[in-house]
């Protein structure tokens, strides 16, 4: 008799490239898997929906931070990091 693993998991689409998904989720403490459907879809494969709300977390943060940087004077950067970062270890 063969048993079969359900896997959880979830696809998204984004604006990024798969070398810009592993930057932003470098620091996420979960383990997980990826795989590219095409250019801009993608697959994670998560243990539960904790997971999935954490990884969607750091790239809307990831993202987030891209376009700050682009409206913010060097001055306020680092003030706008720590905002970032208080939120993201809430």
């Amino acid at each position: 008799m063969s048993q079969k693993l359900i896997q959880f998991g979830f696809d998204i689409h984004v604006e990024m490239s798969l070398d810009e998904i592993i930057q932003a989720l470098r620091f996420c403490p979960i383990t997980y898997e990826v795989e590219r459907l095409d250019s801009q879809h993608f697959f994670f494969k998560v243990e539960d929906s904790y997971q999935k709300n954490l990884i969607l977390n750091f790239l809307n943060d990831f993202k987030l931070r891209k376009e700050l940087n682009k409206q913010v004077s060097p001055q306020q950067k680092s003030f706008v990091d720590a905002i970032i970062l208080a939120s993201i270890s809430k």
